[in-house]
């Protein structure tokens, strides 16, 4: 941040259309003026959530009547003083409950537009997933429709589009409570408080940070094959371990997802065994190892899919090199690091 120069730092908070004023200020076009004195020693400043620090470890907390519908904020340079703008945090990422272990949200939040995979069971605990296309209604609020999908089999020798089939469930939201705690809500009537998963370094994900998505060096995000629109695969990269959670079909064509914790070997390549999980999620949770799966990045944005995986039932393993690319449905996109 820009520095202080010695002088007590000013704030100012506007009540911009998408964000409430300070409480005791009536209307949303009115401008609500906040005043601290950090003394002499801050030469620096951040804001983290609502928490502003000083470089000498002052800080100050935002009491929720700032502008109680932002739960994340940033620090503006205007003139002297700072403008406190409200601020949407990138919630890229895997998300979960411990005690669900087994079951995870995806999230692929992309400028105003969240694209979700919601990975559980059904009735009979067979894996199946839902997908929410959720857009910015107000500030920390996505909402949008659930999907359930059918398809081509996963171990069919080419993949035909035409043979996707989505039905339209209802109504869906994901809700930011804080950067670090989401509720979401895939046409369950009962919202579901998640934190995100940290199996590593947890990376920070950026929409258009990065212009150019092929100099990214973090793999997290949403992958596919253009020309097989209908299924997908999240990759969560912390420190040297990519989970991968591929949501594809069966068989039968029902949904289907596997799920892979892949280490990155000496050669540049992740590697890890594929496995295939049934239900409920918690302690009755039994996951069982189907396969193989490799990884393979030729740059941040292109990357090979290997996969060798032989479900119950099947005559032999079902294997196939294919490639993927970042989804990206709203330019230029999000890039974590």
């Amino acid at each position: 941040m820009p520095s202080c120069h010695g002088v007590a730092p000013r704030f100012r908070a506007l009540a911009l259309a998408a964000i409430l004023p300070f409480a005791g200020l009536a209307g949303p076009s009115r401008a609500a003026v906040f005043v601290q004195d950090f003394g002499q020693g801050c030469a620096t400043m951040s804001i983290q959530g609502r928490t502003i620090t000083c470089g000498d470890g002052t800080t100050i907390a935002l009491h929720s009547s700032v502008t109680p519908g932002c739960v994340h904020f940033a620090l503006v340079p205007s003139g002297g003083n700072y403008t406190l703008a409200c601020e949407t945090p990138n919630v890229t990422g895997l998300w979960w409950r411990a005690d669900e272990n087994g079951r995870g949200t995806w999230v692929s939040h992309q400028g105003n537009t969240i694209f979700a995979v919601d990975y559980a069971y059904d009735a009979v605990g067979a894996p199946r997933w839902r997908t929410l296309i959720a857009f910015k209604s107000v500030e920390g609020t996505f909402a949008g429709d659930v999907y359930t999908t059918s398809g081509p089999s996963f171990q069919a020798a080419t993949f035909d589009p035409r043979g996707v089939k989505s039905n339209w469930l209802g109504s869906g939201s994901i809700v930011l409570d804080a950067a670090d705690q989401l509720r979401v809500d895939f046409f369950e009537d009962t919202p579901r408080t998640l934190v995100k998963q940290q199996f590593g370094p947890l990376p920070t994900c950026t929409f258009g940070k990065i212009a150019d998505l092929a100099t990214a060096t973090n793999y997290s995000d949403l992958w596919w094959n253009p020309s097989e629109a209908g299924w997908g695969i999240n990759l969560a990269h912390q420190g040297d371990t990519i989970f991968a959670a591929w949501y594809t079909y069966d068989v039968d064509g029902s949904p289907l997802w596997l799920v892979v914790a892949a280490n990155r070997t000496p050669a540049g390549t992740y590697v890890g065994d594929f496995y295939h999980a049934v239900g409920p999620a918690g302690p009755a949770m039994q996951a069982t190892k189907v396969g193989v799966a490799t990884f393979t990045f030729a740059n941040g944005n292109s990357a090979t899919f290997e996969y060798s995986a032989q479900l119950p039932g099947m005559s032999g393993a079902a294997v196939r090199t294919t490639p993927i690319t970042r989804q990206v449905f709203t330019v230029p996109g999000t890039a974590c690091q």
